[in-house]
């Protein structure tokens, strides 16, 4: 059964491009929109239909003020300060600086404009510069691709999936368990809107009730092992990047450059100790191949990614013709043992209400940068071709993938380690990227209360006081330059 083909009242289940005006369908939080015709949509709006004029048009001052609103409105983070400032810290200033003084406006000027600038600029740019350093070697040594940033509750609701199908008997092989991955996931996917609960049009979704179809689950599984006919694993599909990066190694140009490199590192331990030194060596010629290997990992992570874009269409397409909306529920039952009795206990995990889209992203990313990797690291096969596991060993992938490393508490759940599971090392790691920004802008909006401080006690004498008290107290007693002597209301006993 295709949407296409049910009654024309029915919605239409795909995501949609709002208007610049910001006016939505009054069904677009459930994610569906009213239908039209294929060859009339376009991102602009119907095809063939003048755009209309935009309201309030004009020339002279008026065309300028057009012109500076549409800026503002195109971009939120300039509308955010655009309007705190006109509204709160310009404002907030002068009044201060009225009534109180210099030292209270300054005051007041840092107060306010410190949470607009850190809240929307500071923040983002720490951000950004310390993902960056999540790219370098040495802050990140098992050269993880920022692909792997899965936000913690969908990565929660990964592991425990995969998890649960480490504890199944029937999955003995890395196909079979990266198969049956992708299929659990994909049926733990609903609907938000439960027309198939209608009366009007349950019948058309007879074979789904809100979730995907048979047909479509079984095409989506195939798109992302790469094993539908048309592709046979040549087209785009959930990779094993270790395999690329085995076949990339084998390379002559890469062979040559990994040689002149522990070469280079020989001869600096041979310059540093002429007796030699064995273990260092070792050690040190073990640390260059890792680091050229992330590099080459890298690399090929990010040819991976300029190609997906096409892929991910597809996979909303199939995902969206039946059953699914553009947004959906994940929620999925886990077996657990209960922290007291220490029974295992079935216990049912709401990731919440998120894009089609994005989970179908996340579930990609999760395959290439923590699934296949440790079944890589764990059986190690030939090239790094999976298809060569006979068997699992369970053991060895639950510690590639879960398994916490570190001698104290600290290392052990705060500081990522080289040797800690992908998954752990990723929650680390995501901590400390989070606590370097939130830590510094902290540290900067404290960092203005102290220089203005050391203001006010350099005009003050070194006298410490709120900014502006001086000023109030004058002007309570009379005696501010700008003071006005409270009047006694009429009427009332002086």
């Amino acid at each position: 059964m295709n949407i296409q083909n049910l009654p024309s009242a029915l919605p239409y289940r795909r995501e949609v491009k709002n208007g610049s005006l910001g006016w939505a369908n009054p069904l677009a939080n459930s994610g569906r929109v009213l239908p039209q015709p294929a060859a009339t949509l376009s991102l602009s709006g119907p095809v063939g239909v003048p755009a209309a004029p935009r309201m309030g048009s004009g020339s002279g001052p008026m065309g300028w003020i057009q012109k500076i609103m549409s800026f503002i409105e195109n971009d939120k983070i300039v509308e955010l300060v655009i309007s705190d400032l006109l509204a709160m810290v310009l404002p907030r200033t002068w009044i201060e600086y009225m009534k109180r003084g210099i030292d209270s406006a300054r005051e007041t000027f840092f107060r306010e404009s410190s949470g607009t600038v850190t809240n929307t600029f500071l923040a983002g740019w720490v951000g950004l510069g310390a993902t960056m350093a999540f790219q370098m070697s040495r802050a990140n040594p098992k050269g993880m691709s920022y692909k792997a940033w899965i936000d913690t509750p969908v990565l929660n609701a990964f592991a425990h999936i995969t998890d649960d199908l480490l504890k199944k008997p029937g999955i003995d092989t890395p196909d079979k368990l990266r198969q049956e991955f992708i299929k659990t996931f994909l049926s733990r996917l609903e609907s938000t809107d439960n027309i198939h609960n209608f009366g009007r049009y349950k019948k058309h979704f007879a074979n789904t009730h809100g979730k995907l179809g048979a047909a479509q689950l079984e095409e989506l599984v195939a798109h992302y092992l790469g094993k539908t006919p048309s592709e046979n694993g040549k087209r785009h599909h959930a990779f094993n990047i270790e395999e690329t990066v085995a076949k990339r190694l084998k390379d002559p140009a890469n062979r040559h450059k990994l040689s002149s490199i522990l070469a280079k590192v020989k001869d600096d331990v041979l310059h540093k100790h002429p007796q030699g030194n064995t273990k260092l060596l070792s050690r040190l010629q073990g640390e260059a191949r890792e680091k050229f290997y992330n590099e080459l990992r890298r690399a090929v992570t990010q040819e991976v990614r300029a190609s997906e874009k096409h892929f991910i269409d597809m996979l909303y397409d199939v995902a969206t013709r039946e059953g699914l909306t553009d947004r959906v529920n994940f929620k999925f039952d886990t077996r657990q043992r209960h922290p007291k009795t220490g029974r295992l206990v079935t216990k049912t995990l709401d990731v919440g209400v998120r894009s089609t889209r994005e989970l179908l992203e996340k579930a990609k990313y999760f395959m290439e940068e923590y699934l296949n990797r440790a079944l890589v690291e764990a059986h190690k096969p030939d090239g790094n071709d999976l298809s060569k596991v006979a068997s699992l060993n369970r053991q060895l992938l639950r510690s590639k993938l879960f398994q916490k490393q570190g001698a104290s508490w600290l290392q052990k759940h705060l500081f990522p380690n080289v040797k800690d599971g992908l998954i752990p090392y990723s929650y680390k790691s995501k901590f400390f990227i989070v606590l370097f920004p939130v830590a510094l802008v902290t540290s900067i909006g404290c960092s203005m209360v102290l220089v203005n401080n050391w203001i006010t006690q350099k005009k003050h004498q070194g006298k410490k006081f709120f900014p502006g008290e001086v000023a109030l107290m004058n002007e309570i007693k009379g005696q501010g330059p700008r003071s006005v002597r409270p009047q006694p209301l009429q009427g009332a006993m002086v």
